[in-house]
């Protein structure tokens, strides 16, 4: 269990931020009549870029702290659970 714990603990954590760039470009809305989201990124000003980049880092911390909590809840109620049973 505590093995699978940490495995799971900084699962999370571990995210490439090339990934996260790229998952956030790919919903980006295109600008322009044949551009695709790539361009768009490449069209937007360098402050909106710094503004996506600074969110994204922002929202994988969120994330990384989201799983840990998580993963404690159920090693609570894993614990719980043998204790009743």
């Amino acid at each position: 269990d505590e093995t699978l714990f940490e495995f799971l603990n900084n699962k999370g954590e571990d995210i490439p931020e090339e990934s996260a760039v790229s998952a956030a470009t790919s919903t980006a809305p295109t600008v322009g009549s044949k551009g695709s989201s790539e361009s768009s990124v490449r069209a937007a000003s360098p402050s909106t870029h710094e503004d996506f980049e600074g969110r994204i880092k922002s929202l994988t911390t969120e994330i990384s702290s989201l799983n840990r909590r998580n993963i404690e809840l159920e090693t609570d109620c894993k614990r719980l659970q043998k204790r009743v049973a």
